[in-house]
């Protein structure tokens, strides 16, 4: 399908000085798009310069489309030189293809430069046709949409789950690379930036036609990383998750309608079950409000034709409600899961539709340490070591008795010539799809808990208990999950941030021997930093970790490795006891941290409102007996969990359990559990979490920024690394008192400790107010366009995806101490990347971001010399939404 790119230039504004002798500038742009180029007449010494061209047009056919991004270039004329660069526009195609209306944008973006930031604005206009074209061995991709959204889109509606796709494209890196013309910092930086968004588009075409062979049209949960593997070259992979999608008729109307019946009731207790029997008439209402949303889902499916079948599942949020129908669209009559049929059961979906989750089995992890070479065969060698990992993750999947991974990731770290390949996400069961479709109850509150795997052989040791809320099942002590919270669980209280860090010197060695070094400490690394979730999970009164993330650092001092997620307290679970401490040394000093410890779980639980036996009395007292039937009606699913029916029921109030004892060796140890009471302030009103935070009427994303060099690096504690993370988080904390209440949702980490024996973190979140400002615009809509982390902006549903935006920078630096040193330098290059994002969603029609991050924050810099290197990878979702009613 070829087509044709018009692009009209009409002005500018805000440029820099370039002539010193009349205060102005010549400025003329170059247009390049493939292999054509074109130039605009040079406006004579004005720093907002009006051109007003005619249209400038590129005739390509829809792979370069794909590939290349349309290349806009200011210049300061010379007479006697060479121009001077001013500025530099990529404008990716892309979101252009995917649209199904008018494919054009229009608006002012920012000029940026990789040596001095943005220096001013040029207001272009892009128009994009596409021709019918009939080529069946066409290379391209065009239809596929792709989402960042870990979860089914609002306003779509999920046909089929067809599995995973991964791509990865392999290039040498420029700045490594021997050229014929006089090498300079900003053409080196400018030929990464421009391979850079090549590779991006060769990988989503190479990705988009994968899924085209799979029967499918969107990948859900997205995601792209760029490996920078030095002399090696650069590696860009993509993952995702193949789905059908199709606009939902009703979808906005169901998420609008919604949102004010039904509440998030199985959150607190158990469905309908744990409301309390206070007002009969509300809950009959809620009843029939919720049979109303039925009858229109069931009228939906009717309308799709004979070959979908009914499901009826009650929402528990708006955007629960939106996706009740994609599980009906999803199954065939008498058809199996359609994730157990892909030969790679992997599914990067976070977030899952109400009901589909069978059970959890737990994390499953695997790492590999390899050596960097570079060869002609990388692409196959990546490959190979990719599907080694895999491998590794579907036996250990296995083990639980799962066939399926879901919230499925995949990092690297790479140091020198030494990369870590890490993969991990969450083993699980999905119901099959007769059985979601024979069911006509609200999902198991509990179900999903009940383990599957043998309990005489589990695959790491762990003790069993009934289960709380159905007093049928078993069920582990404490469960660790990368994926989100599933809505039906039956929780307690409200979650909390927990965070484990673990420190580790080691020899400045390279070869094979820093590889053996990095793979021999891994194991232990593991194990403490598993030992450092539990007893914060057991010292905040939680059962359960969701969202886990694991981050990596390999420094020529040391590894640094931290495990972050959302701690909730899961009723069908055991109750948590208060750890208590073992040592030889000091009593005195053990019964003052004892005490503490005490203090602390008393405080952790009047600050999340731990309140179990009240939720489990609340579950008990009004539907005693339905959640016996069911449990009951559940129990058909196999495993090892039905083993513990025939034993006598428990008491669902008995909070009995074994004692959870920490031993404390030496005075290292004792150090590091009183670090583990000072994590953050705990606050009333103020909540901290990774989860996506729910619609808001204000949101505010946040970047915070912490550069400190490490006192004792060779020191085996994790005590200083702690301390400044702590204080980055009380900082934090402090910076946000003025909007409380507030929730801090959606926390992002990305640490790393550098060659020069430096922590770095950037933290980036969103900032949630339970109430609006009283007039004016929201925090962060200054410019017109809202960057959110989550995947729903504030206030308003969404009312159309426009596409997805990638964009990798440089920003470089020869006198760093002019920018105010390192930190300040690289919250510069953030604000001046956001102001670029925003530029491209309003240009597209935009009024939000969502699913907005930093995939990559890497900071090279030598301070002897005053040079700073910053790249970054942002990435996220532009969405379009409703006009607000007067």
């Amino acid at each position: 399908m070829p087509g044709r790119v018009r692009v009209k230039i009409l002005s500018a504004r805000n440029l820099p000085v370039m002539d010193r002798a009349s205060y102005s500038t010549d400025a003329f742009v170059e247009l390049k798009l493939g292999n054509a180029s074109y130039k605009t007449e040079v406006a004579r010494r004005s720093l907002n310069p009006q051109w007003n061209t005619e249209w400038f047009k590129f005739e390509l056919d829809d792979e370069e489309l794909q590939d290349e991004a349309l290349q806009i270039r200011v210049l300061d004329y010379d007479t006697y030189s060479s121009h001077d660069a001013i500025g530099k526009v990529y404008i990716d195609l892309n979101p252009l293809l995917g649209k199904d209306g008018s494919r054009g944008m229009s608006g002012w973006f920012p000029l940026y430069d990789t040596m001095h930031g943005i220096r001013g604005d040029i207001q272009i206009s892009v128009n994009l046709d596409l021709f019918s074209d009939t080529n069946r061995y066409r290379e391209s991709s065009l239809g596929v949409k792709f989402f960042y959204h870990p979860g089914v889109p609002v306003g779509q509606t999920l046909l089929q789950l067809l599995g995973f796709v991964e791509e990865l494209v392999v290039n040498d890196d420029p700045e490594y690379q021997w050229i014929e013309k006089l090498r300079t910092s900003r053409a080196s930086n400018e030929a990464r930036q421009r391979l850079f968004s090549r590779l991006n588009g060769q990988l989503q075409r190479k990705l988009g036609l994968r899924v085209l062979g799979m029967g499918g049209n969107a990948v859900i949960g997205y995601r792209l990383h760029f490996d920078l593997e030095g002399e090696s070259g650069i590696v860009v992979r993509g993952i995702g998750t193949a789905v059908s999608l199709t606009a939902s008729k009703s979808a906005a109307h169901l998420a609008t309608e919604t949102s004010l019946t039904v509440q998030s009731s199985l959150s607190v207790a158990a469905a309908p079950a744990a409301e309390p029997a206070g007002d009969p008439a509300a809950t009959n209402g809620t009843l029939e409000q919720q049979s109303a949303v039925q009858q229109q889902q069931s009228a939906d499916v009717a309308d799709a034709g004979p070959g979908f079948n009914k499901l009826l599942v009650v929402a528990t949020s708006a955007s629960e409600s939106a996706n009740l129908r994609p599980l009906a669209s999803l199954m065939t009559a008498g058809a199996p899961s359609a994730a157990a049929e892909c030969d790679t059961p992997f599914v990067t979906m976070s977030c899952l539709p109400t009901g589909l989750v069978a059970s959890l089995g737990g994390t499953v992890a695997a790492k590999s340490v390899k050596l960097l070479v570079h060869s002609p065969d990388a692409p196959d060698a990546r490959d190979a070591w990719w599907s080694e990992i895999r491998a590794e993750v579907r036996a250990h999947a296995r083990a639980f008795g799962c066939s399926t991974v879901i919230g499925y990731n995949e990092e690297t770290c790479i140091a020198d010539d030494l990369i870590v390949l890490s993969a991990y996400g969450t083993a699980a069961k999905l119901n099959s799809l007769e059985d979601v479709q024979n069911s006509h109850q609200p999902p198991s509150s509990c179900r999903a808990l009940h383990v599957l795997y043998s309990q005489s052989s589990p695959p790491f040791p762990v003790s069993f208990s009934r289960c709380a809320v159905c007093g049928r099942g078993s069920v582990p002590d404490i469960l660790l999950a990368t994926s989100d919270t599933p809505a039906e669980l039956a929780t307690c209280g409200q979650p909390a941030l927990i965070q484990a860090r673990v420190w580790r010197p080691k020899r400045d060695a390279k070869g094979e021997a820093n590889a053996r070094e990095v793979s021999d400490r891994l194991p232990f690394i593991e194990y403490e930093l598993h030992s450092q979730l539990v007893q914060k999970l057991r010292l905040r009164g939680m059962n359960g970790l969701f969202g886990l993330r694991t981050r990596m650092s390999v420094a020529s001092c040391g590894i640094l490795v931290t495990a972050t997620g959302t701690g909730v307290h899961l009723l069908a679970l055991p109750a948590p006891c208060e750890p208590q401490l073992v040592s030889k040394g000091d009593q005195r000093l053990l019964s003052s941290l004892q005490a503490k410890v005490s203090e602390f779980v008393s405080r952790s639980r009047e600050v999340h409102c731990l309140d179990r036996a009240q939720a489990l009395a609340a579950i008990s007292a009004s539907s005693g007996a339905s959640v016996s039937n069911a449990s009951a009606s559940n129990s058909d699913s196999g495993g090892a969990a039905e083993d513990a029916e025939a034993s006598p029921p428990i008491d669902l109030q008995s909070n009995q359990r074994d004692n959870f004892i920490i031993s404390l060796a030496d005075d290292c140890e004792t150090d590091e559990m009183e670090a583990l009471l000072v994590d953050y302030p705990l606050m009333d009103s103020l909540q901290l979490t990774c989860s996506p935070a729910c619609r808001s009427e204000d949101t505010n994303f946040f970047v915070r920024i912490l550069r400190c060099p490490l006192d004792d690096p060779e020191a085996n504690s994790s005590r200083q690394v702690n301390s400044l993370l702590a204080d980055m988080l009380h900082s934090t904390c402090f910076h946000f008192r003025h909007s409380l209440p507030c929730t801090l949702a959606a926390l992002h980490f990305h640490t790393e400790v550098t060659d020069e024996s430096c922590l770095q973190t950037v933290l980036t979140g969103d900032c949630v107010r339970q109430t609006a400002p009283q007039g004016g615009l929201l925090l962060g809509t200054a410019s017109g366009v809202l960057l959110c982390s989550g995947c729903h902006p504030p206030g308003r549903p969404v009312a159309n995806y426009l596409g997805n935006l990638d964009f990798f920078f440089i920003r470089e630096t020869s006198s760093v101490r002019d920018c105010g040193g390192s930190q300040a330098f690289l919250h510069t290059c953030l604000a001046e990347v956001m102001a670029v994002v925003r530029a491209h969603a309003a240009a597209l029609g935009g009024q939000a971001v969502t699913s907005f991050h930093l995939s990559e924050v890497l900071l090279l810099d030598n301070p002897s010399r005053g040079h700073a290197q910053c790249l970054l990878n942002v990435c996220g979702d532009v969405v379009q939404l409703p006009v607000a009613e007067a």
